[in-house]
């Protein structure tokens, strides 16, 4: 489902009550725009205020089954909602690294903070008619997603320490072997003022041994789905940067 900003404009301008209008599912223009993570239709509804009457009640209202918009935004499980609007925010928040892209959890996560950054302080989320909280909403909604974000990034890790150990190996190896050997009639080493072979090898053993602790770490930590938005893809972007390091200086 595509926004198109013009003709909200024009339909808000001429019909402005248009905005309260509801579909089957209760939903009105607002709720519908965060379900599917149309965040430049949001945005244009929140600065755009003039050509909106009761803008306030447009984004308390809730649907048929009692859900608020923080319900809605719960409900976002696609990753192609986003075009326009929350992208300084989202991008602000590593919303471009390689993580963000390879999951949506962390996307949805994300957009769920730009809504609830937006909404007023004293803005009343409660329950649905399920009894549900925002929250649980989330959890049931993308526990199958998580599921595969878990496996998705095992899978990297795992991948990502086999290849540190290598290089952890070949590195350690290499610092106790004399670079070019030694000279038969004096013993010393060949290379003995060449100190950037020793140095290399000492930066690439501490720098896969670092990232395969990284790895290691991530592997073992509980993966909840907060920690999919920020912590963990910190955590594999550090990583893999030692990792790069010490393949560079191998």
């Amino acid at each position: 489902m595509n926004g198109v900003i013009e003709m909200v404009e024009k339909i808000l301008q001429v019909f402005p009550m248009t905005i309260h209008d509801r579909d089957k599912y209760g939903r009105n223009i607002v709720l519908t725009a965060v379900e599917f993570g149309q965040s430049h239709v949001y945005d244009f509804l929140l600065r755009r205020r003039r050509y909106v009457v009761d803008k306030d009640l447009a984004f308390y209202e809730r649907d048929i089954n009692g859900n608020t918009i923080m319900h809605r935004a719960d409900m976002l499980v696609d990753d192609q909602g986003l075009i326009q609007g929350a992208n300084s925010m989202l991008h602000a928040s590593a919303m471009g690294s390689q993580m963000a892209r390879g999951s949506s959890i962390q996307y949805s996560d994300l957009f769920l903070q730009y809504v609830k950054n937006t909404l007023p302080p004293n803005f009343y989320v409660g329950l649905n008619e399920e009894e549900m909280t925002p929250l649980d909403l989330f959890i049931e909604t993308h526990g199958e997603l998580l599921t595969k974000s878990k496996a998705r990034l095992n899978n990297v890790c795992n991948s990502c320490s086999v290849i540190a150990a290598l290089i952890a190996t070949l590195a350690f190896a290499s610092s106790a072997t004399v670079p070019g050997g030694v000279k038969q009639d004096t013993d010393k080493p060949v290379l003995q003022h060449h100190l950037a072979f020793a140095m290399s090898s000492l930066v690439a053993l501490c720098s896969s041994s670092i990232s395969l602790l990284i790895f290691f770490a991530i592997l073992m930590s509980k993966q909840k789905y907060k920690d999919f938005s920020k912590t963990l893809p910190q955590n594999l972007t550090l990583g893999l940067t030692f990792l790069f390091m010490s393949m560079a200086t191998m």
